[in-house]
């Protein structure tokens, strides 16, 4: 009887102090956590978190892949990109391109007596002194072009200074033809035919511009022209029959140029630019003798006054 009270006795105190010892075994694990720092974390918990941190890991990879690209941002390739920037491109160094464009000739042919209508020992009076015998020709052609450019710039903060040598083939051909009435003690008419030709034209031309925009040059242009310039006159009077007839010498004239333009930069490499270009020369001058014997001492006399109205546009590489 006694055993089976003990053993009885033994059982209760067992149960009872089961849940006691499991109560007593979180409260010590949770008293450690919170000594040593460690957080107490149920399922539910720990289930969330990593809901949570999953997610942001999903919308960082989607930013990533819709952010813009800063490094195409801050270096665009397109030209309309490149031209439109805020910084301006280097415009200091070498470059080398190709013009064309449309040429207006106005010059100025002015044919006067000259040998013995002069000084009157042609007979019959000066005809010097009639005012029809000087004629005044204007030649007025256009013509297209096309050449080649070749220079060098230095660049300050809001400046360019360059020089530029250019080189273009005219090909201009501009006859002229008229008659004028004399006048007492004269009769007749003084014919005359002018056939002019500009084969080529070459500049060495100083450049100074300013930024109008971070990728455009405004510039003005001054310097040397250098020209092949080829003419010819015949003049006839009627009254007697005397021809005249003179060829200017075939060579290089000197002249001067200047102008304005506008140069815009589309890359690193590649400019464009519009350009109008005055060249004019004077000092042209050649003899029309007599050559029918009618009047040996007598001639007439051509001063030219060669100038060029040239607008072109260009392209070129900058090195």
């Amino acid at each position: 009887m006694n055993k089976v009270l003990l053993t009885t006795l033994a059982i209760f105190t067992i149960i009872n102090t089961t849940p006691l010892a499991a109560k007593t075994f979180a409260a010590q694990n949770t008293s450690r956590q919170v000594k040593t720092g460690q957080p107490t974390t149920s399922v539910g918990q720990s289930f969330k978190h990593k809901q949570a941190k999953s997610h942001h890991k999903k919308s960082k990879a989607l930013n990533k892949r819709t952010a813009p690209n800063t490094a195409t941002a801050a270096n665009p390739t397109s030209a309309a990109s490149f031209a439109t920037s805020e910084s301006i491109p280097a415009w200091a160094g070498w470059y080398v391109g190709l013009n064309a464009g449309y040429a207006f000739n106005s010059s100025k042919d002015t044919i006067t007596p000259s040998g013995c209508y002069l000084d009157g020992s042609c007979g019959s009076g000066n005809p010097a002194d009639n005012p029809l015998l000087t004629t005044l020709i204007s030649l007025n052609a256009s013509h297209s072009l096309e050449g080649v450019q070749l220079g060098y710039n230095w660049q300050g903060n809001t400046w360019v200074l360059g020089i530029e040598a250019d080189y273009d083939y005219y090909g201009l051909k501009d006859p002229a033809a008229g008659t004028n009435i004399l006048q007492t003690p004269y009769t007749g008419t003084l014919s005359y035919q002018v056939q002019h030709r500009v084969e080529w034209l070459s500049t060495l031309r100083a450049r100074a511009g300013v930024f109008a925009r971070p990728c455009t040059l405004i510039y003005v242009t001054y310097g040397l022209a250098l020209a092949n310039i080829e003419s010819s006159s015949n003049v006839i009077l009627s009254s007697s029959g005397a021809t005249f007839s003179g060829v200017a010498n075939t060579k290089a004239h000197w002249g001067w140029s200047g102008g304005i333009g506008a140069e815009q930069a589309w890359s690193e490499h590649w400019l464009t630019k519009l350009e109008y270009v005055y060249d004019h020369f004077s000092g042209l001058g050649y003899n029309d003798p007599n050559i029918d014997g009618i009047a040996p001492n007598a001639s007439f006399q051509n001063s030219m006054k060669q100038a060029e109205k040239t607008l072109r546009m260009g392209i070129s590489y900058h090195f």
